[in-house]
């Protein structure tokens, strides 16, 4: 006897669509523990770049249906904080300086330039790198949770239990037909 589990997976697909549409979208919102940091711009997609990276693949197994969501490595970090798996290198921060439209504050918490026009390579890009990669690699970076968050508070609407039984309904039914 074989069940199909079309209804199963398709749920599963939507499902995880739907995931990824609140992960986007928490990522777009104002994190608290960034907003009381004073952070000029507390989301955590600046750019947009990461958002659009997150995916799902889909992969039919031998004994059944694999879904996951995939996103830049990096993000789990922010999810979870920590130090990053190999510290951080100044050359990434560099470029994530003058990728990023927004302005930083000095020791003093005044509003300085947006780094934007500067060249990853210039000396005012790097020795600010050099500082957030010390920070970084020392202190680790703060928890965000927007992973963790989002999924544990809409796991409770994964609901399989109706697709799973309407698989089991039209299995028996093609089983009676034989």
């Amino acid at each position: 006897m074989s069940i199909k589990t079309k209804n199963t997976e398709a749920y599963m697909e939507n499902y995880a669509k739907k995931l990824m549409i609140l992960l986007r979208k928490k990522m777009n919102s104002p994190v608290k523990s960034r907003t009381a940091r004073g952070f000029l711009n507390p989301v955590i997609n600046n750019t947009g770049e990461s958002a659009k990276r997150i995916q799902y693949t889909k992969k039919q197994l031998e004994n059944g249906l694999n879904i996951n969501i995939v996103g830049d490595d990096y993000l789990q970090n922010i999810d979870s904080g920590g130090t990053p798996t190999g510290g951080a290198k100044v050359t990434d921060i560099a470029e994530w300086i003058v990728s990023k439209p927004l302005g930083y504050k000095d020791i003093n918490g005044n509003r300085t330039t947006n780094y934007s026009k500067y060249s990853a390579n210039s000396p005012t890009v790097l020795q600010l790198a050099k500082r957030i990669t010390k920070k970084i690699n020392s202190n680790g970076i703060d928890p965000t949770g927007f992973i963790t968050e989002t999924v544990q508070s809409h796991l409770k609407n994964l609901k399989v239990v109706a697709p799973v039984v309407e698989d089991v309904k039209e299995s028996v039914e093609d089983i009676l037909r034989e």
